[in-house]
């Protein structure tokens, strides 16, 4: 059992096929807390309509209902670390109902001296398509393989499934994210890199059990858009790699 790392992990009783998973992720932490998912469907949300309404007027793309009830979610978290952090400096950890540990012997041992470095650490992001700038990183071994970690491109941290964050990072997002216009887990939106040190790993230590929106609440898709988007991730991969390789 991990002893090192207190765990927020948002989930909702109406996940069912979700619970099996949350509890084998309980097993594994002596600090782990569940913050209640918000469902548009099941939970009433004050003024949603005027919400997603905003938000087209803000960004010209208006926010779907589960959008905004996940990032009033996460919201929520961040309200419970603000308020649980004994210091600026302790990290904690941020999982969703989909999110896999890979290595848990990993994470136990590195999250500690790798999160202080950073204010805002994902051990997983855009579904292990995240790049790291060459310049700014360093390589790690663990037991089956190397990692990479160091500061990302911010176009290519998207996604919220396993995050490690500081008490002043928390504030500075409820901030950023109050008016509540912009998916939640679209980080380049309204992180400053000038202002929040960010950091993240290759490989993913944490990833998603729902690549490719197959079993997301939020996002769904079908065969024509999973081609689109593959076709589309050849051509932003290609063109990261290279921006990564001269960052």
């Amino acid at each position: 059992m991990i002893t090192n790392i207190k765990a927020y992990i948002l989930h909702s009783a109406f996940e069912k096929d979700r619970m099996a998973r949350v509890e084998a992720l309980r097993n594994q932490f002596k600090y782990f807390t569940v913050s209640e998912s918000i469902y548009p469907s099941n939970t009433r949300i004050p003024f949603l309509k005027a919400i997603i309404d905003k938000s087209k007027q803000r960004t010209g793309q208006a926010l779907m209902a589960t959008e905004v009830a996940c990032l009033l979610g996460h919201r929520r978290i961040l309200r419970q670390i603000v308020k649980a952090a004994t210091n600026n400096e302790e990290h904690f950890l941020v999982l969703e109902s989909d999110s896999k540990i890979l290595d848990f012997s990993l994470l136990e041992a590195y999250f500690e001296p790798i999160s202080k470095q950073y204010d805002l650490f994902f051990w997983g992001a855009w579904e292990g398509n995240a790049k790291i700038k060459r310049s700014k990183s360093i390589i790690i071994q663990g037991d089956h393989n190397k990692y990479r970690i160091g500061e990302p491109l911010l176009n290519t941290i998207y996604c919220a499934y396993g995050y490690s964050i500081n008490k002043p990072t928390a504030e500075y997002l409820l901030k950023k994210t109050s008016e509540i216009s912009t998916p939640y887990d679209i980080f380049k939106q309204f992180i400053e890199p000038e202002k929040i040190k960010l950091g993240t790993i290759i490989h993913e230590i944490i990833t998603t059990t729902d690549k490719d929106n197959k079993g997301s609440y939020i996002r769904k898709t079908n065969f024509i858009r999973y081609i689109k988007r593959a076709l589309l991730m050849l051509i932003l991969n290609f063109r990261n790699n290279i921006r990564a390789y001269f960052s």
